[in-house]
């Protein structure tokens, strides 16, 4: 009996030292990963992201939050005439980079893997949720949309613009690589599965890919398939 009170004892005392080397490591990494890619808030909008839009448009985008990495560029949600939900960010493009050519629509479901370091914001109906850490000069654009009625509403060599009543949607620099941003429907009773429709936009503009976001913020303001076109300059 003494015996097995002393393996018992034994075992427990590894078991804690495990639990306690592997609590040190997690925060440990934790710091390191934010000490490397620490994360500041912005007051406000970047300016070539406010620029996108419309002169018109601009005074109606109320900001909810930027925030900035060292390891990406400026994530900004912000919300449009209290109407409509729209999130930008952008990464830096390779010399000759076309949309027409280089965005890629994957028909099946992403192999991708997730990324280490990640953040997410909830909108209205939608999660999104974005690499913490996205330095790569962007060569191609893999993209998959899980949804309804999607649609292509224009692409060209400087713009690709989809709509879809969206189950999930993400997007990958390298095919079947770490996702830079993935859509999730938000059902708010978890007995439905009512699919809500979202507009996703690439635009390029000078060395950037500039990555935009709307969907409606109430179901009583329906969302057309031109809505974030008509706010664009």
């Amino acid at each position: 009996m003494k015996k097995n009170k002393k393996i018992k004892l034994i075992a427990i005392i590894i078991l804690g030292l495990s639990l306690i080397v592997y609590i040190v490591n997690f925060f440990s990494n934790a710091s390191t990963e934010l000490s490397k890619n620490p994360i500041q808030l912005e007051r406000k909008i970047p300016t070539d992201y406010l620029h996108l839009f419309n002169a018109q448009v601009r005074g109606n985008i109320i900001l909810q939050s930027a925030t900035s990495f060292k390891l990406r560029n400026t994530v900004v949600n912000c919300v449009y005439n209290n109407e409509y939900d729209i999130m930008v960010t952008k990464d830096s493009i390779e010399s000759g980079f076309d949309l027409k050519r280089d965005g890629i629509e994957i028909h099946k479901k992403s192999k991708g893997s997730a990324p280490q370091t990640k953040s997410s914001y909830n909108q209205d109906n939608f999660r999104i949720t974005y690499n913490g850490i996205s330095n790569s000069i962007v060569s191609k654009v893999y993209l998959t949309i899980d949804g309804d009625s999607t649609a292509n509403y224009h692409k060209g060599d400087s713009v690709a613009y989809y709509y879809s009543y969206l189950k999930a949607a993400n997007f990958q620099y390298k095919y079947e690589g770490v996702s830079e941003l993935t859509i999730e429907g938000r059902n708010k009773l978890p007995f439905l599965d009512r699919k809500k429709p979202i507009i996703i936009m690439f635009i390029k503009r000078n060395d950037w890919l500039y990555f935009i976001i709307l969907s409606s913020r109430s179901d009583s303001k329906p969302l057309s398939p031109d809505t974030l076109y008509k706010l664009i300059q």
